[in-house]
């Protein structure tokens, strides 16, 4: 009964609740995912709402960020350091035409998604730099906004987008956030095979300051 549409306990509908939508959304949502829901009540000591979801669903600790309006994600593991910069940062550099940042005596590239994927630019500055590193290298990545790390469900993405989407796009899912935005899930390794960015040169070398 809980879950059927208009389901309410509350005599009066107000602006939070009352209205019956809330646990119905949550079974559609768990049956087109091809999973399972049940609820376990006791008597006294309160009422689980059971959810199992299929292996295709992973839950991962990510590191949410924007970069242009759109939304993404890193694995919180990959997720070296993020910070502020300013234009005159002393560790930002110009190399062959693109920018990188000084750190630890390695030239590190800075990667613009926004220019990237061509997205739709956001009215608040991209001044946020973070520092991600791979199995194999590490890159910088420029947002405008950085998020809590948090648990997130990450689904693949459908099979209509084909097998070479990935290598494309250094995509590998998305997830579906509360407030109903697309969080896409980046791949490191493919973002920087696809950008052509890898470490550069060692610190000692020339660089020119970014315009």
């Amino acid at each position: 009964m809980i879950m059927l549409p208009g389901f309410s306990t509350n005599a009066e509908v107000t602006e939070y609740s009352g209205r019956g939508v809330g646990m119905d959304i949550v079974k559609k949502i768990t049956d087109e995912a091809g999973g399972h829901l049940r609820i376990e009540s006791e008597k006294g000591q309160g009422t689980a709402v059971i959810l199992n979801l299929p292996l295709t669903h992973t839950i991962v600790e990510c590191l949410r960020f924007s970069a242009g309006t759109q939304m993404f994600s890193l694995p919180a593991h990959q997720v070296q350091r993020y910070f502020e910069y300013t234009e005159n940062n002393p560790d930002l550099h110009v190399q062959n035409g693109e920018e990188v940042i000084i750190y630890e005596g390695k030239a590190l590239p800075i990667i613009d998604l926004t220019r990237h994927y061509g997205l739709e630019k956001s009215e608040r500055p991209e001044r946020i730099i973070i520092h991600v590193r791979g199995p194999v290298r590490e890159t910088c990545i420029r947002a405008g906004l950085v998020m809590q790390r948090e648990k997130i469900v990450l689904k693949p993405l459908p099979a209509l987008f084909g097998e070479h989407f990935k290598e494309q796009t250094a995509m590998n899912g998305c997830s579906v956030m509360g407030d109903g935005q697309i969080c896409m899930a980046l791949d490191i390794e493919t973002l920087i095979r696809r950008v052509g960015k890898a470490v550069g040169r060692k610190e000692g070398e020339e660089y020119g300051r970014p315009e």
